[in-house]
C-alpha cells in the first residue's frame, strides 16, 4: 500500500485530467460548462406503461446494492402479485442508479448488462438517470462518487426529518461536461487508479473476513463438542428446547407509526433493527422514541432480556442494555437465566448448529421469518452454569483476538478510502 500511496500522492500534485483540461479549455476561453444534471438524461419509463403488464420482473431494491463495489449484486423475482410498490422505474443498460435514501452511504451503481427474460426495474428509492448522448454513463457514475456531488445531497437530507432527499434535488445538481474524448480520458484513469486501490482495500477486506471465518471456527467447534457428548450420553450435558427453558413472545406495533413518535421527555425507547449492526452484541441506544400511548400495542421489553430478529435478516440475537417496546420484527426471549448465563447464551444461539435450524424452520416466499412456535422448538445444548463460564472465558478470548485485527484492518481501510477520495477529488476538482 505504501508503494501506491506515495505514486497518488505524487501524482496528486500535478493536475488531474479533468483539471489539466478545464485550464487549457479556460486558456482559450471556451471552458466547459456546468450543466443541470437533469437537462443532461432522458424520461424513465414506468412499469405502468407497459402493456401487457408484465406477469414477471427482475426487482433491484436498496439492498441490491453493494456500497463497497458500488455494484447491483443481487435481484429478486417478483410475480405481479408479489411486486413491491416501489418496483415502479424500467431501468437499461448504461443507467446510473442514485439512492436517495441515506445519500451519506453513497449507494451508487451502473446498469451493466441487458435485462433477461424479464423487465428489469428498480425500486422509487433510487434516482434513475439515464444520461442523453453528451454524458458517459461511466463519467456520471464515477462523479457521483465524488464528494462534489455527494456533500450536496446529505447536506439536504440533513435537514429533512428522515435523512433522504428527491428525485428532483438530485438532477438540480450541476455538473461539468467536458467534451466527450475528455470524458473518456477521465474514466480510463479512475478506472486504473482505483482498481489498483481496490486491491489494496479488498486485501484488508480479506484480512477481517479471515478473522472473523477463524472465530466463527473456533465458537462452532465449541458447541460441536458438546453436541457430540449429548450423544454420547454425557451427564453434564441435554438437549433442550428453547420453548422449554425461556419464555418467547413477538413485538407489535401502533398503527399508524408516525403519529406516535415523539421527542417529549416521557418518550419510551422504540427499538428498531437499524439501532444495533449486524454483527453487534448489545442494544445501548435508539434513534426514535413512541408516546407512552402506544404501549398497549407494542411489547415492552427490559434490561437483560434478548432480542432475536424474526424477519428479512432473521436469526440475528442481541442482548438489551436498555429498556423499550419492540415492533413486530423482534421476537424477545426473557427468563432464561436459570439455565444459561447471558453470554453463554448469546454465543449458543450465534453458533451454526441454532442458526441452522432457524433457516430450516423460517417460512415465507419472498420474505422468510421466524414466529414464535418455530423458535421455540429450536434444540439448544444445556450444561452446568460453571462449565458455560469456561466456555464464555475462551470464546471471549478468541473474540478479542479478532477484533483487534479485524481494527488494525478497519485503520488500513481507512488509509484505502481516504486514497481513493484523493483521487477522484484530484480528477474532479475544478
Amino acid at each position: 500500500m505504501g508503494d501506491l500511496a506515495a505514486k497518488n500522492a505524487k501524482s496528486a500534485k500535478g493536475e488531474g485530467v479533468l483539471t489539466q483540461r478545464r485550464r487549457e479549455a479556460e486558456s482559450a476561453e471556451t471552458a466547459w460548462p456546468m450543466v443541470r444534471l437533469g437537462d443532461v438524461c432522458e424520461e424513465i419509463c414506468r412499469v405502468k406503461s407497459l402493456s401487457p403488464q408484465p406477469d414477471e420482473i427482475e426487482y433491484i431494491d436498496i439492498s441490491s446494492v453493494d456500497r463497497v463495489s458500488k455494484r447491483v449484486e443481487t435481484t429478486t423475482r417478483h410475480t405481479r402479485e408479489t411486486m413491491p410498490g416501489r418496483a415502479q422505474q424500467l431501468v437499461e443498460m448504461g443507467d446510473v442508479l442514485i439512492s436517495t435514501v441515506r445519500p451519506n452511504l453513497n449507494a451508487v451503481a451502473i446498469i451493466e448488462r441487458k435485462h433477461n427474460d424479464y423487465p428489469l426495474v428498480a425500486s422509487t428509492g433510487f434516482c434513475v438517470v439515464r444520461p442523453k448522448n453528451v454524458l458517459l454513463s461511466e463519467f456520471l457514475y464515477w462523479y457521483s462518487q465524488s464528494s462534489d456531488f455527494i456533500e450536496p445531497l446529505v447536506a439536504v437530507s440533513e435537514k429533512a426529518s428522515y435523512p433522504s432527499v428527491t428525485d428532483k434535488i438530485v438532477k438540480d445538481l450541476t455538473i461539468p461536461l467536458p467534451p466527450l474524448s475528455v470524458q473518456r480520458e477521465i474514466v480510463e484513469r479512475l478506472e486504473k487508479e482505483l482498481g489498483e486501490a481496490e486491491k489494496v482495500a479488498a486485501g484488508f477486506r480479506r484480512i477481517a473476513e479471515n478473522a472473523e471465518a477463524e472465530f466463527k471456527a473456533e465458537l462452532d467447534e465449541t458447541f460441536k463438542a458438546l453436541e457430540d457428548d449429548v450423544s454420547r450420553g454425557g451427564a453434564e450435558t441435554r438437549r433442550v428446547r428453547l420453548g422449554d427453558v425461556c419464555e418467547i413472545q413477538r413485538g407489535g406495533s401502533p398503527r399508524p407509526i408516525k403519529k406516535f413518535i415523539t421527542t417529549a421527555d416521557d418518550g419510551l425507547n422504540w427499538i428498531k433493527i437499524g439501532d444495533v449492526a449486524a454483527d453487534g452484541k448489545y442494544i445501548v441506544k435508539v434513534e426514535e422514541k413512541i408516546k407512552p400511548s402506544g404501549l398497549n400495542k407494542t411489547r415492552q421489553v427490559k434490561v437483560g432480556d434478548f432480542l432475536l430478529s424474526n424477519s428479512m435478516s432473521f436469526g440475528r440475537p442481541y442482548i438489551l442494555k436498555i429498556e423499550g417496546c419492540i415492533h413486530d420484527g423482534w421476537l424477545v426471549l426473557k427468563g432464561f437465566q436459570e439455565k444459561f448465563t447471558e453470554d453463554y447464551f448469546y454465543y449458543l444461539l450465534r453458533s451454526s448448529a441454532v442458526q441452522a435450524q432457524f433457516d430450516t424452520m423460517a417460512h415465507g416466499s419472498s420474505v422468510r421469518n421466524l414466529n414464535t412456535r418455530a423458535v421455540s422448538m429450536v434444540d439448544v445444548t444445556e450444561i452446568p452454569l460453571s462449565a458455560q463460564h469456561t466456555i464464555v472465558t475462551r470464546l471471549d478470548a478468541a473474540r478479542e483476538r479478532c477484533d483487534k485485527i479485524k481494527a488494525e484492518a478497519e485503520k488500513g481501510l481507512g488509509a484505502a478510502e481516504n486514497l481513493r477520495k484523493a483521487i477522484l477529488k484530484e480528477a474532479f476538482e475544478q
